[in-house]
C-alpha cells in the first residue's frame, strides 16, 4: 500500500451554456427560476411549486445537481432526528443560465452565492426561509386545484425592498384571489427579536399608510400557536393604523379559514384570505376615522404605489 497521501479530486467544471441549451427543459428553467427568487426549496415544495409528482422531480434534481445547475446539501439535524431531505439552491451553471436568457433583472436581482451557500451550514436564517416559502408553495398549489383561487401576484424581500426601499420589510408581498374575495397582503414570518416587539415591527407600516392612505393588512403567521399567542398578547392595546391577522400552521393551510384579526378575541372567528379584502373582519379594529382598509390607489400594475 502507497503512503501517498490521495487528495481528493476536484469536480468537473459546469458545462458550457452551449452543451447545457440542448439537455435543459422547459421545467429545468423553471426550477431556476424558483430558486433564484427563493433561494432555498426542498424537493418537496418544489413539487408544489411546479406540479410535478415528487419522485420524479426528485430524480431530475439529481441529474442538474450533476450538471451543476442547482447545488444541493442537508442540514444538521439533531441527533437521533435522522437525515433532513436535500435541500436545494441555485447552482453555478443554473445561475448562468438565468443571467443568459434575462432572468437576473432588478426584479430577480443576481445571487450572492457565497452567502447562499452559507445557509447549508446551521443558522436561524434557514428556518426561516422555509418557513416563508412553504406558505408560497402552499397558496401555488391551492391555486392550481381549487376552483375559484388564484395567486395574483408574489413578490419575495428582494423585489419588495426595491418597491419600498428599507421603510418596510415584508417576508413576501401577496395578491390572492379566493370565492371569499380578493386581498393584498404583506406576509411575515416574526423571529426573534420581532416576535417580542411586534409593534417595531409594524411601525413602517404606520408610517407608509400614513403617507398613502393605502391600508394594506400585515399578516403576522410564527410558527406555532404559543407564539401567536404571545404576538396577540403584546399588540393588544396598540394603535396600528393599519390592519393586522395572525395565524400559525397549526390551525390548518393558511388558504383555510385559519387567519384571525387582532381587533377579534382569541376565540373568535377565523376567515380565508381572500374575506380579508372587505372591510367586515376588521370592523373593531381602531376608532372610526381608520377602522376599516382605505379604498386603494393602485399603479398600472395593480400594485400599491410605494410610500
Amino acid at each position: 500500500m502507497s503512503g501517498r497521501r490521495k487528495h481528493p479530486v476536484a469536480s468537473p467544471p459546469a458545462e458550457p451554456l452551449a452543451a447545457l441549451a440542448g439537455r435543459l427543459t422547459a421545467g429545468d428553467r423553471q426550477v431556476c427560476r424558483l430558486l433564484g427568487d427563493h433561494q432555498v426549496l426542498t424537493a418537496g415544495l418544489l413539487a408544489l411549486l411546479v406540479g410535478t409528482p415528487p419522485r420524479t422531480l426528485q430524480q431530475r434534481l439529481t441529474t442538474l445537481a450533476t450538471l451543476k445547475v442547482v447545488d444541493r446539501f442537508r442540514p444538521h439535524q439533531p441527533v437521533g432526528a435522522g437525515s433532513a431531505p436535500y435541500h436545494y439552491l441555485l447552482g453555478e451553471a443554473g445561475a448562468a443560465v438565468l443571467a443568459a436568457d434575462g432572468s437576473a433583472t432588478a426584479d430577480r436581482p443576481g445571487q450572492d452565492r457565497a452567502q447562499l451557500l452559507r445557509l447549508a451550514h446551521a443558522n436561524g436564517h434557514l428556518p426561516h426561509l422555509l418557513a416563508v416559502n412553504t406558505v408560497l408553495a402552499q397558496l401555488t398549489h391551492t391555486a392550481r386545484h381549487r376552483a375559484g383561487t388564484r395567486l395574483v401576484c408574489w413578490w419575495p424581500p428582494g423585489r419588495c425592498q426595491a418597491q419600498w426601499g428599507r421603510l418596510i420589510t415584508p417576508d413576501a408581498y401577496v395578491r390572492w384571489q379566493d370565492p371569499d374575495g380578493e386581498v393584498d397582503f404583506f406576509l411575515h414570518h416574526p423571529a426573534q427579536p420581532a416576535a417580542d416587539q411586534p409593534t417595531l415591527l409594524l411601525d413602517g407600516y404606520n408610517d407608509l399608510a400614513a403617507a398613502t392612505a393605502i391600508t394594506t393588512p400585515v399578516l403576522l403567521y410564527p410558527d406555532d400557536p404559543d407564539q401567536e399567542a404571545q404576538l396577540r398578547d403584546r399588540l393588544t392595546g396598540q394603535r396600528l393604523l393599519v390592519p393586522v391577522a395572525t395565524s400559525n400552521p397549526a390551525c390548518g393551510p393558511p388558504t383555510d379559514p385559519v387567519w384571525l384579526p387582532t381587533s377579534s378575541p382569541a376565540g373568535g372567528r377565523r376567515y380565508r384570505l381572500g374575506a380579508l379584502g372587505h372591510p367586515n373582519p376588521w370592523d373593531l379594529i381602531r376608532p372610526a376615522a381608520a377602522a376599516t382598509p382605505a379604498p386603494r390607489t393602485t399603479d398600472s400594475a395593480g400594485l400599491p404605489p410605494p410610500g
